[in-house]
């Protein structure tokens, strides 16, 4: 069965700025490890070689130009490259939405036909704070959606923006990004992704989990992905690669035919809602 890959980077660090690539940050070197490997182009021709096993049918670009002065030139940059590749089908752009250009900026963005919606890292601390909200409160007027990085400290928060923003769909990324895997932590994880789910415009993208365990195995990834389908249900979870980043831990094949392999005893319907129509869906594709 074809899949839609949610979540994957394309860079050019000739082209754009990439200050996590053009230097080693050690906040991601903290969680990637070595990812040297990774610090180098990464373009359209490199993921439809790496995907030529896997048969991805779609998938939706998540910004990866952090510290880029004007966002919308990441946008623009994708969409030429959809426009003759027909790939990605989505974008994701950066948008500072405790910044006081926030609608000069989404205006930029919005002049590209697949431009879907923001992400905004690093924002554990400020989710409830006056400025972010006033930023967010523009998506919902523009129909965008907001794909959200956010730990298990940041589920409270999380779990008011969405019921202050009910209108608003947000992607909880990375499978609330998982950072320890000891039975304590993952039954607080756990409860933490029920209660996410309890606010029904919150959508779970089951992706990163090599980050946070960088030899996982199918086992071992295997209660985190149950635990977010049951909590949330098939009509309202997705998979994505987090590709080339989790390429440092695995093959794009050996991903996706685990969450294949995870999936199988689902029914034939459920398995299509996870694996294709929730993120037409959720991402209009």
């Amino acid at each position: 069965m074809d899949i839609i890959d949610t979540h994957i980077h394309l860079w050019d660090l000739e082209r754009l700025t990439y200050s996590w690539l053009q230097e080693v940050d050690p906040a991601e070197e903290s969680v990637l490890g070595d990812y040297s490997a990774i610090r180098r182009n990464y373009l359209i021709e490199d993921y439809l070689r790496d995907i030529r096993r896997s048969c991805v049918a779609k998938a939706v670009h998540i910004q990866a130009a952090l510290g880029h002065p004007y966002p919308a030139e990441e946008t623009a940059w994708l969409q030429a490259i959809a426009d003759e590749f027909s790939m990605p089908h989505a974008i994701i752009g950066f948008c500072d939405l405790c910044g006081d250009d926030v609608d000069e900026v989404l205006d930029g963005h919005q002049q590209y036909a697949n431009f879907r919606g923001i992400r905004m890292l690093r924002t554990s601390g400020i989710l409830l704070e006056d400025k972010f909200l006033q930023g967010f409160s523009r998506l919902a007027m523009r129909g965008l959606v907001y794909d959200l990085e956010a730990t298990l400290q940041d589920f409270p928060s999380a779990c008011s923006l969405a019921s202050k923003f009910s209108d608003t769909r947000i992607v909880l990324e990375h499978t609330g990004l998982p950072i320890e895997r000891t039975p304590e932590y993952f039954e607080a994880w756990r409860k933490g992704i029920m209660s996410l789910a309890t606010a029904e415009n919150v959508i779970c993208k089951i992706s990163g989990l090599g980050m946070t365990d960088h030899k996982w195995t199918v086992a071992g990834i295997r209660p985190w992905v149950e635990a977010c389908i049951e909590s949330f249900g098939p009509g309202r979870c997705m998979f994505g690669t987090n590709w080339p980043v989790d390429s440092l831990y695995g093959s794009h094949q050996t991903v996706v035919d685990a969450y294949r392999e995870i999936i199988r005893p689902l029914s034939l319907d459920e398995q299509q809602q996870l694996l294709l129509r929730t993120a037409e869906i959720t991402y209009r594709i």
